[in-house]
């Protein structure tokens, strides 16, 4: 009879699920660490940073002064943006930013310093851009679109310090193009998903 009961139970919760919103805050913790945590729970935003991050990673750190900056400029601008806004469809634009940074590690590609500099800033701008918070508003949604700015900085830092360190021997080298032959894979793989059977 409890087996039952509890099988019933678990039946209704299925069948009846709570209102979602795309980038909703997470219950219990403050607007700050909401915002630090939005883009690790966004899997387009986290497959762009991992693969953006591999590909600086990849290249000298002299050469990633100005690249990281206008990242974080970009990222900024388009966080800005967003708190303006109501929210933008950007997944299958970030998808395919995340397809062309993914081959471009997988192939260990250096692209000439401007056209480096504009994919990275494209990459900030789409990311900030895709941070808005439907469900805030005032200084909340503000706290949480810094938070959003942080997470995105330490997201990026995370792959390019792997991928940074994986420079000194051919083995590591290619395990970082390997994972930047996955993303493409995985991206590749939820764009069809969106155009076959968009949500």
């Amino acid at each position: 009879m409890i087996h039952r009961l509890k099988t019933l139970f678990i039946g209704a919760a299925l069948v009846t699920p709570s209102l979602a919103f795309a980038h909703s805050p997470i219950k219990g913790i403050n607007n700050f660490y909401n915002g630090v945590l939005h883009p690790a729970l966004v899997p387009p935003q986290l497959m762009l940073l991992i693969a953006m991050g591999l590909y600086l990673g990849q290249r000298d750190v002299s050469q990633n002064q100005k690249p990281v900056m206008s990242f974080l400029v970009a990222a900024i601008a388009g966080l800005v943006v967003a708190g303006f806004s109501s929210g933008f469809e950007l997944q299958v634009l970030m998808l395919g930013t995340t397809i062309v940074v993914g081959i471009l590690v997988a192939a260990d590609l250096a692209l000439k310093r401007h056209w480096r500099i504009a994919m990275v800033a494209l990459a900030g701008l789409l990311l900030g851009l895709d941070s808005t918070q439907e469900t805030l508003s005032g200084m909340p949604k503000w706290v949480t679109l810094f938070g959003c700015l942080i997470g995105i900085a330490l997201l990026l830092m995370f792959p390019m310090a792997l991928a940074d360190y994986c420079r000194s021997k051919e083995w590591q080298r290619i395990g970082v193009r390997v994972i930047g032959s996955w993303l493409v894979a995985a991206a590749v793989m939820v764009v069809a998903f969106l155009v076959v059977a968009p949500i």
